[in-house]
């Protein structure tokens, strides 16, 4: 008996063994937490997605300002998503009787700033009304490219190097041309518009023949003498020779375009008499102003070329202003318009700035917030960390934060995406540092002191930065 039982667990000792470590532990199932979820079925980040690790050489902060931003940021959950605005609502209220909404921007060169702008820009489209789109671009370069070549099947990618600078060349913008083309079949379009004074695309060749057929109409002669007058003054541009010509012929080619504009004005101020169709009276006003633009842009090359620098860039910026308000009163009058620059054209009065460069220039903002008073809300966008690109597409670092900065206060919201409204902030003492002289960094390197609250209605903060996704 003893020996068929050795025998039998020897033939079964293998199986035996194995059910013996296939049979269920009697401890505790380890229970497997999963994480938390960092997205919604919309794209909106939940909080846990939110959620930015505290920097460990992060500066020391002022405990009260800290608190301040924590209690009254509103987080910003998606820089991309199109399924739902939800995040977006706390603006309404901040943009009641709102007529312009400028969206600035410390560098030209960062993604995340190209994709919140793109996409708080569809929110203020499709939600609340606004129907034009104005870049930091050729004032002509963006009309003739909204008149002539958006369509709903343009691709989007000819639409911005016809239209605005290089520097926005950039996959997160081409989404927001894609979007420009599609509204184009529906009867709510976003208009595109430009308000500089510089010429920024090769769309400038179309401009002698747009001066010439509008021309025709009404003075045959004078409209053959502006095409090649303009022909070659666009031939000579900016190539060999070019500084040289303008010292020489500054006064004639100014006189020229700024007849030309006067030109147009007086058929404008005969409308009453004589009712021009709608079409050309837009193609008149848009046609006025550009003359306008072409003299002022060869006084500000020539101021540039004469070593004025200041001058040069405080007669474009007053001339952008301008445009703007053209296009506002004038051009698209019952339209809501969004802008989109550099912060340091926006800010309300960057005279009252100062630093280690651009100290004392006057800029757009400081026109358009005279004009437009409380009409107008103005967001700068700020960086913490991370990589951004020059003009040149060269990447650089985001240098460190100082304690008692901007970056540094909102830093330790420790949420990814924020914004802070100044406008409306109740006075206390966890928000006096926005009425205070501090630090925030112009193109994410320097320095700049200003009291934040008088330059900007509100602020976007990203923690981590990176390059646009250049296409060429």
């Amino acid at each position: 008996m003893n020996l068929f039982l050795n025998q039998w667990c020897t033939l079964r000792g293998l199986t035996l063994l194995s059910l013996f470590f296939l049979l269920p532990s009697c401890k505790k199932p380890t229970v497997v937490e999963m994480p938390e979820q960092t997205e919604d079925e919309n794209g909106l980040l939940t909080d846990a997605g939110l959620d930015y690790p505290l920097d460990i050489i992060a500066p020391e902060e002022n405990p009260d300002w800290v608190s301040g931003a924590l209690a009254n940021y509103q987080p910003i959950r998606s820089l991309t998503s199109d399924a739902s605005f939800e995040d977006l609502r706390f603006l309404e209220p901040l943009l009641e009787g709102v007529d312009i909404v400028q969206l600035g921007e410390s560098c030209h060169g960062v993604q995340q700033f190209n994709q919140v702008k793109t996409r708080i820009i569809k929110y203020l489209h499709e939600d609340l009304g606004f129907n034009v789109i104005a870049f930091e671009s050729g004032f002509f370069d963006c009309a003739y490219t909204n008149e002539n070549l958006i369509k709903p099947n343009a691709i989007a990618n000819y639409l911005m190097e016809s239209a605005i600078f290089d520097v926005w060349h950039t996959a997160e913008v081409e989404e927001l041309f894609e979007y420009i083309a599609e509204t184009r079949a529906t009867d709510h379009p976003l208009v595109l518009a430009g308000f500089d004074i510089q010429f920024s695309s090769d769309s400038g060749r179309y401009r002698a023949a747009f001066f010439r057929d509008l021309l025709e109409r009404f003075d045959a002669a004078y409209a053959e003498e502006i095409y090649a007058f303009d022909t070659n003054y666009q031939n000579r541009y900016r190539k060999a020779g070019f500084v040289e010509y303008l010292e020489e012929n500054l006064e004639s080619i100014t006189t020229q375009y700024s007849d030309l504009a006067d030109f147009f004005e007086a058929l404008l101020e005969k409308n009453g008499a004589e009712p021009l169709l709608e079409t050309t009276r837009g193609q008149i006003m848009i046609a006025h102003q550009t003359a306008k633009n072409v003299a002022n842009n060869a006084v500000m090359e020539q101021y540039y070329n004469s070593g004025a620098v200041q001058t040069s860039s405080e007669l474009r910026d007053h001339e952008m202003a301008n445009n703007l308000i053209n296009l506002k009163e004038h051009i698209y009058p019952n339209e809501k318009i969004i802008v989109w620059a550099h912060n340091f054209h926006i800010r309300h009065n960057h005279a009252a700035v100062s630093g280690p460069v651009y100290t004392g220039y006057s800029t757009m903002g400081l026109w358009l917030h005279e004009y437009f008073s409380e009409k107008m809300y103005t967001v700068g966008l700020y960086m913490y960390t991370g990589k951004a690109a020059h003009n040149d597409q060269r990447i650089f670092a985001v240098s460190a934060a100082k304690s008692g900065s901007l970056e540094s206060i909102m830093h330790r919201t420790l949420v990814k995406y924020s914004f802070l409204d100044f406008r409306y902030l109740p006075t206390s003492v966890e928000n006096v540092w926005v009425s205070r002289p501090l630090f925030s960094k112009h193109w994410g390197t320097t320095d700049m002191t200003m009291v934040h609250n008088a330059q900007y209605d509100g602020i976007i903060f990203i923690q981590d930065v990176r390059p646009p996704k250049y296409l060429r």
